[in-house]
């Protein structure tokens, strides 16, 4: 029964789920040490914090749009007082108005449809930084994805500004026939000044706003690439950790696999191995007793060795003794 335990003892066909098994103890602590639940709070913070900033922009950007709107609605209104529109008609006018405001609508939708593309492009970059693309390749698509959102703001914006210029300067028109009509032209001049003062400082503080939110968003955005540099880092560790871990359990499938043969064609020649099993006994059994036996013809010899060497001396001193009588 030696060889029927020794094969038994080798080739285990249930070995399989215990070599998953220390393979999943051994890489667990690896995939942990990668996961880092603190720099997650961190991003998500970060992206909160850079959302936040960009609606603040936002809203200080369509603050300072409006004020310099109206800015330029007051000192249209003082060149129009000063210089007059000629022969206008007020309704030719009014129609002219309500056809740029439909324009300016239809620009705006435009620009908050690029807008939402471009957030939800940096969205799926991100997703890709982290699971698919390498990390340069990333920050080229970003970078191209983020100059066609700056070409197509920047030319629906110079659209926008035009028609608003356009818009202003007929507002002024309109402004100036109702002026005459209720003889207020010294009045209007100077609501028209005042106007133009407080914008002017209103749009000054805008930009000091706006510099100051863009500068914390560059920081912002800093800190958040340096985090997802780590986290690329870490996903590429976790990867090679991966194809590590299917290499091993692999190799565990295969020796499993080829145990199971093994046993198979164990327990298929069982009656054969046994048979080879008895004769490797009797085998021992019988260099054993031919151990013996030459450990018996060894002594013997030995004893006849030494029994010849006695009787040569023997029958050497016995001629010397004759040898001397004879004398």
């Amino acid at each position: 029964m030696i060889l029927n335990e020794r094969v038994k003892r080798v080739f285990q066909p249930e070995g399989y789920e215990s070599c998953v098994n220390k393979l999943k103890v051994k890489y667990e602590s690896q995939f942990d040490q990668l996961h880092n639940s603190q720099q997650n709070e961190e991003l998500n913070h970060l992206v909160d914090s850079i959302k936040q900033l960009r609606s603040e922009i936002q809203n200080i950007q369509a603050n300072r749009m409006n004020a310099e709107s109206e800015k330029n609605r007051a000192e249209e209104k003082l060149r129009i007082l000063e210089k007059g529109i000629g022969d206008k008609n007020e309704q030719d006018i009014t129609i002219k108005i309500n056809q740029l405001r439909a324009d300016i609508l239809d620009l705006e939708q435009q620009l908050q449809d690029i807008e939402l593309e471009y957030q939800q492009n940096l969205y799926h970059i991100s997703k890709l930084n982290l699971e698919e693309l390498k990390q340069s390749d990333a920050k080229n698509y970003e970078k191209i994805t983020q100059q066609q959102y700056e070409n197509n703001k920047n030319l629906l914006l110079q659209k926008k500004i035009q028609k608003e210029q356009e818009k202003t300067q007929l507002l002024g028109e309109l402004d100036y026939i109702q002026i005459h009509k209720n003889n207020k032209v010294q009045e209007e001049q100077t609501q028209a000044q005042i106007v133009v003062e407080q914008k002017s400082q209103e749009i000054s503080e805008l930009k000091t706003q706006y510099f100051t939110k863009t500068q914390e968003l560059s920081e912002k955005n800093r800190q958040y690439q340096e985090l997802l540099d780590k986290f690329n880092a870490a996903s590429s560790q976790a990867k090679e950790i991966q194809k590590n871990l299917n290499d091993e359990m692999e190799l565990c499938y295969n020796i499993s696999d080829q145990a199971k043969k093994t046993y198979q064609l164990y327990q298929q020649n069982k009656d054969k191995y046994e048979i080879l099993n008895q004769q490797i006994q009797k085998d021992h059994q019988s260099v054993d007793h031919y151990k013996q036996l030459l450990n018996e013809l060894s002594k013997q010899l030995e004893y006849y060795i030494q029994n010849q060497k006695t009787i040569e001396v023997n029958q050497s001193i016995k001629i010397d003794s004759a040898i001397k009588t004879d004398i």
